[in-house]
Formats: C-alpha cells, sequence, structure tokens
C-alpha cells in the first residue's frame, strides 16, 4: 500500500548560515570576534539539529512506511530502523543501503540501492521468499507484494487468493509504478494509462475509464489516482473512504478505512473512518510524505524528522512522536 509520491521534499542540515566576508582591513580583535561569532554560529547550527529533551541528534529519514502494529523508515544513509511490536520479525530490519521499504501485514521487504530485493518478517503467506534479480520498483500489499524488474518484467509474490500475485501475461512497463492493496494489484505505466488485477468485488481494480494517471496508490479496498495535483479515487464507497478533502494533492496513502495525502503546501489531509484511533488527526507540521496503515500513521516532515500518530494504545512500542495517553 505504497504512497504515492509527486513531490519532492528536502532532506538536509538545519540552521546552516550564511555569513559575510570581514573586511581586508579588519584588526586581530575583529578576527577574533569573527572567530567567536563563527563558533557560535557553529554551536547553534549543531543545537539546531539535536533534541532539546534528550540532547541526542535528530535522526533525517528519506522514506516511511506503516504496517499493521510496525513501521519502518529509511535515514539518509540508507539504513533501515523500525518500531513495533516486538512479537512481529518485521521489527528486525536487515543491514544495507536501501532506498525504498514498504510493510505487509506481518513482513516487509526493501529495495537496495544496487536494485536487489531483501525480504524479512512472517513468512505464512509468502512475502518473505524475495525474487532474485534487479528492480526499480516496489510495493507490498496486505499479504503480497510486487516490483518491477529493469527490464519492465512485472512479479508478484505471496498469498494469491484472489489472483493479486498473477500478473497479466504479456505485461511489461521500463518505468512503471506498481501497487498492491489488499488484495488487487495495479501497474501504472509510463504514459499514463493503468493496468489493474486481482480482487474487484468493490471496484478496486477498475479504474475510471479514459483517465490517466501520474499514478496510483492502492488500499485494502479502494485505489487512488492522482494526475496534475488531482486526487481521485475508486472503489469500496463506505466509511468515508471515498470523500476526498479539496485540495491540490502531491502524494497519496491508503490504509485500512483511513486515507491521507498531503497537499502541495505540505499539509496533510486524512480522510475516511479512524475507528476512534485517531489515525486521521495527523499534526499541522509541513510533511513531504505520509504512510497510513489501519491505527498508526507516520510521515517525514520537510526537514526529514519522522513523527507518527494514532492509536494511543500503541505508544509504547516507541513509533517516533507518539505521545502515551
Amino acid at each position: 500500500m505504497k504512497r504515492l509520491i509527486v513531490a519532492v521534499f528536502a532532506i538536509g542540515c538545519s540552521g546552516v548560515k550564511d555569513r559575510d566576508a570581514s573586511e581586508d582591513d579588519a584588526d586581530t580583535d575583529s578576527d577574533a570576534d569573527a572567530d567567536s561569532d563563527s563558533d557560535a554560529d557553529a554551536d547553534s547550527d549543531a543545537d539546531s539539529d539535536t533534541d532539546t529533551d534528550s540532547g541526542t541528534v535528530a535522526e533525517r529519514y528519506t522514506w516511511v512506511s506503516v504496517g499493521w502494529t510496525a513501521a519502518c523508515a529509511i535515514d539518509t544513509a540508507g539504513e533501515i530502523t523500525c518500531w513495533g511490536d516486538p512479537g512481529f520479525p518485521v521489527v528486525s530490519p536487515p543491514e544495507g543501503a536501501f532506498v525504498e521499504v514498504e510493510l505487509s501485514q506481518y513482513a516487509a521487504c526493501a529495495l537496495g540501492t544496487t536494485g536487489e530485493i531483501t525480504c524479512w518478517g512472517e513468512p505464512t503467506h509468502g512475502e518473505t521468499a524475495a525474487p532474485s534479480g534487479l528492480y526499480t520498483d516496489l510495493d507490498c500489499g496486505q499479504q503480497h507484494c510486487c516490483a518491477v524488474r529493469t527490464d519492465g518484467a512485472v512479479t508478484c509474490w505471496g498469498e494469491n487468493d484472489y489472483g493479486q500475485s498473477t500478473v497479466p501475461p504479456g505485461l511489461v512497463e521500463v518505468g512503471g509504478n506498481i501497487t498492491a492493496g489488499g488484495a488487487h494489484t495495479c501497474l501504472t505505466m509510463v504514459s499514463g494509462g493503468v493496468a489493474c488485477w486481482g480482487i474487484n468485488l468493490d471496484g478496486q481494480a477498475t479504474p475510471p475509464a479514459g483517465q490517466l494517471f501520474d499514478e496510483i496508490v492502492a488500499g485494502t479496498a479502494q485505489s487512488c489516482g492522482i494526475r496534475a495535483g488531482v486526487l481521485a479515487c475508486w472503489g469500496r464507497d463506505a466509511d468515508g473512504r471515498l470523500d476526498v478533502p479539496a485540495g491540490t494533492f502531491s502524494s497519496a496513502s491508503l490504509g485500512y478505512a483511513t486515507s491521507c495525502g498531503v497537499l502541495v503546501d505540505g499539509t496533510a489531509r486524512c480522510w475516511g473512518d479512524s475507528f476512534g484511533t485517531g489515525v486521521d488527526l495527523p499534526p499541522p507540521d509541513p510533511f513531504g510524505m505520509v504512510s497510513v496503515y489501519r491505527s498508526i500513521a507516520c510521515g517525514i516532515l520537510l526537514d526529514g524528522t519522522l513523527t507518527c500518530w494514532g492509536d494511543p494504545g500503541l505508544s509504547d512500542y516507541g513509533f517516533p512522536g507518539m505521545v502515551a495517553p
């Protein structure tokens, strides 16, 4: 249930200051003052990247994905950190350098910087059986995962009770974007066309006829597509899943009955039924991307820091930013 990402957000050090050069005829005292000021600026810069409560440097992240009771994020060094229920092996990620991580219900897969896929977690439904080869895109749904190879071929693995892992014959799209939902899968072509397969009881695998999209993102029983900032959704019309708020969107994430999107100004908007978990109430901070599943949502702020919100009963699992009741 990938986050549809169209916007680019900045990740980097905060507090960097531009300083005018001192005059050529400055005397020794003024040079010393400049050095002192420079040192003070450096201290100030270091403080700006430091958590004022713990005194530790705030980590910066480039990607985040939320699962059933876990979340994983990739930091600027490419390393994965996970939080969540310690009873699930998904919270113990592999070492290495990665560019994308995606969580299913009880497993996770990550795309390495060299194009290989690594999976871990609960192997019950087969999501941990990572395919060989090199890939450009990856996503995991509720109990299955799919990826696009460098030659454009699509591979899926995991649960296949509704044909969600059975790729239509001859489907090849170099540079295509894949999304996996509850039990359906969609591929967005470079041209904007869409191919979907799997369960379609609520029309979640039937995109609007004649419409082109920059990318599709799939949820449990609904799907959404974005084109030039306009977010359109289809599928199960219950629990407010299709009630997209007004605004120009840069990205979106679909969970169980709650969805969240990021507007072009960084504002996060959520809709659907949170069943009282509060997952539909994002902080007012400006975001670069968000990820939501059922009871938890996490987002990367424009400065690269990570914050999560949702069911306060899960706050003991160490999700960044979640406050215990």
